[in-house]
């Protein structure tokens, strides 16, 4: 019962969320912008090709960004064994304010803050594995200092 009332006030009558509509008529929007600049230089075949081309622009452009940026700046950093990304590591709870996360491969433990990845040792004391500076990647300890 609780779910269906959430479903409904969450959903317009369309079947869309308030998020969905807004990007979905600026997406259109872009298209029917592009359409319209495009036909200004080459006719009438500029509209499909402009339209096609300004949703493409507008929708795979913030993609892209996005994809560099998670390329850049992973949001996980390597194991000492050598894989990486989030699907590398296990979460095994919260400590500390911390996520416990255990590698997949080697099951080295860690602990995972916001800027800091911490390494568990087998005794359960947490030394300094690697550091994330702003707009950069994820440095050793020993040469963050």
């Amino acid at each position: 019962m609780q779910s269906q009332v959430s479903d409904r006030i969450r959903r317009t009558s369309a079947g869309f969320t308030g998020i969905e509509l807004f990007w979905g008529i600026f997406w259109l929007g872009c298209g029917i912008a592009g359409a319209l600049v495009l036909a200004e230089y080459v006719g009438a075949i500029g509209y499909p090709i402009g339209f096609v081309s300004g949703i493409a622009v507008s929708y795979g452009g913030p993609r892209l960004v996005i994809a560099g940026l998670d390329w850049w700046i992973p949001e996980y950093p390597p194991c000492r064994c050598g894989h990486s990304g989030k699907s590398n590591y296990k979460f095994e709870g919260w400590r500390h304010g911390s996520q416990l996360l255990t590698c997949r491969n080697c099951g080295r433990q860690y602990l995972k803050k916001v800027r800091s990845f911490l390494q568990v040792n087998p005794d359960g004391v947490a030394r300094p594995y690697l550091m994330h500076r702003p707009f950069g990647r994820w440095q050793h300890v020993s040469e963050t200092n």
